[in-house]
């Protein structure tokens, strides 16, 4: 700007004005910068003795006030009556007559009775139908079977070993398949359980890999403090809408591996914000034993959409033994309008 304006002015007005040009644009000498410290005030300062530590016992005093007041007269409960336990069918057969949908929720502290309450009411002629609705495989629950065996069940209703019960998993849940075969169709399959016609599974979201392996990075420096199940990551997928369903594995490969290589974005985007190679996961990750060799696998794998595709086809989509897929809500909504009740 200043060559402009010094070129424009010698152009039209001669030397002279080039030379007011240049004095104008003089930049100037800042002012020198004054001791500060001359101009501090001056400050006295006051000290003050120390007092002693003095340790009070204030649970002795308040007893020692409280212990020989009077009991509030109103306040005394003398049982007029004697309590005895009531049957289940006294509890719980007009709570099922008045609904045709019952559900059983959790208080959010975990081990309330969720899975008892349900195997309660299962056994009722009027419910022809057990449905699991959210989550996936961090919940747990032990149901015991008609010969007296322990089954461990995260995924499966608890009504599937109550006989003449259609069970179901909906399409809000989250599943493993993978894990879901090994850890509980395998106890099904181990003591011969009819479960083909009785257990059909919704168009669930998957739990891939990857989601796991977020779970262990987003924990990184504390993996303890972590399942490892990849609950909150797949639940984040399944919020914005990129994540893999069941219904993809079937119909349409190429939208599944578009959808698979959008939800990848966020587990490279991790190893890159930790600083991390694949290489460093798998060391971290093998060291865990809470990490399965499936997920495993898939840090190393080059191709991961080819990888997870091979993977779900030999465990889901060709394996005679995954249960059926049927429309869930299509299912609970058809046995309410015959008459049914769904739990």
């Amino acid at each position: 700007v200043l060559s402009s304006a010094l070129a424009g002015a010698r152009g039209a007005y001669g030397d002279e004005a080039t030379s007011y040009v240049q004095t104008s644009w003089r930049l100037k000498a800042p002012a020198p910068v004054r001791d500060r410290a001359a101009f501090a005030p001056t400050r006295q300062t006051r000290t003050t003795p120390s007092k002693p530590a003095v340790k009070h016992n204030r649970g002795a005093g308040s007893y020692a006030k409280l212990k020989d007041l009077q009991a509030i007269p109103e306040l005394a409960y003398k049982p007029t009556a004697k309590y005895t336990e009531s049957t289940k069918a006294a509890v719980l057969d007009p709570l099922i007559r008045r609904a045709n949908c019952l559900m059983v929720a959790g208080g959010f502290f975990g081990d309330e009775g969720k899975g008892k309450t349900v195997d309660a009411i299962a056994v009722h002629a009027a419910v022809k139908m057990v449905a699991r609705i959210n989550s996936g495989e961090n919940a747990g629950h032990t149901v015991i079977g008609p010969t007296g065996t322990k089954y461990a069940f995260n995924l499966c209703p608890s009504g599937l070993l109550t006989p003449g019960k259609i069970n179901a998993i909906g399409p809000e849940c989250v599943m493993d398949p993978v894990s879901f075969m090994e850890k509980e169709v395998s106890q099904l399959l181990r003591d011969s359980v009819d479960y083909r016609e009785r257990l059909f599974i919704g168009n669930v979201h998957i739990v891939c890999p990857h989601h796991k392996l977020l779970d262990l990075m987003n924990s990184w420096k504390a993996p303890n403090q972590s399942t490892i199940m990849g609950m909150a990551p797949v639940h984040a997928s399944k919020a914005k809408r990129k994540g893999l369903r069941m219904d993809h594995l079937f119909n349409d490969v190429a939208e599944a591996r578009r959808r698979l290589d959008a939800d990848l974005f966020d587990y490279h985007a991790c190893l890159k914000n930790l600083g991390i190679t694949e290489r460093d996961l798998h060391e971290k990750a093998k060291l865990n034993p809470k990490v399965q060799k499936h997920v495993l696998d898939f840090i190393l794998a080059e191709d991961k959409a080819k990888y997870l595709f091979d993977l779900y086809d030999r465990y889901v989509v060709s394996n005679a033994q995954f249960p059926a897929r049927a429309d869930v809500s299509h299912m609970l909504r058809e046995t309410v309008r015959t008459g049914g009740k769904v739990l």
